[in-house]
């Protein structure tokens, strides 16, 4: 991926998106909580990626909680765990 793609040095991490419409999104939104804003990393897209469309709360938990191990491996993805995060 980074020879075809080399202006994302440092090789940040990846990305995976859920494609979320909004008249889906309205029947679950009380689940979500803004706890800040990211800065957005320019070609982070670039870096492997994936999106899933979710149209409930239902799919959402089933994802984390039974399919992440095997939708990331599928799509050559390691999966991690961030404890915290920290602005600058």
């Amino acid at each position: 991926m980074w020879s075809i793609h080399p202006e994302t040095r440092p090789y940040f991490l990846g990305s995976y998106g859920f494609l979320i419409f909004r008249k889906d999104f309205m029947k679950f939104r009380d689940n979500f909580k803004v706890i800040g804003n990211l800065n957005i990393i320019d070609y982070l897209d670039k870096n492997g990626n994936g999106t899933m469309n979710i149209s409930s709360w239902e799919l959402v938990k089933d994802f984390f909680a039974n399919r992440i191990n095997s939708v990331m491996v599928e799509r050559g993805q390691k999966t991690f765990k961030i404890g915290a995060i920290i602005k600058d």
